[in-house]
């Protein structure tokens, strides 16, 4: 599913490592040692978010969420 609505230019945070991102997506991790997290993304407007088993290892994923939503386009997912 993800696959049909994750389309364009997006992120993959949590990946882990870069070969296990999302296909399309810039892999976001904490152990990447470059500054970006789950809480500090780089700047700009993205087709869409991917995460996967992230959420549960925030402090308030609720915070996340809302900061990954003003990150994306208008109609991006």
């Amino acid at each position: 599913y993800a696959h049909q609505v994750c389309t364009g230019y997006g992120l993959d945070i949590g990946c882990m490592k870069n070969e296990w991102a999302f296909p399309g997506a810039v892999p976001i991790d904490i152990s990447f040692n470059d500054g970006f997290h789950a809480l500090h993304l780089p700047d700009h407007e993205y087709d869409f978010i991917f995460s996967s088993h992230c959420a549960e290892h925030l402090d308030n994923w609720v915070t996340a969420v809302d900061y990954w939503k003003t990150k994306i386009k208008d109609g991006g997912t």
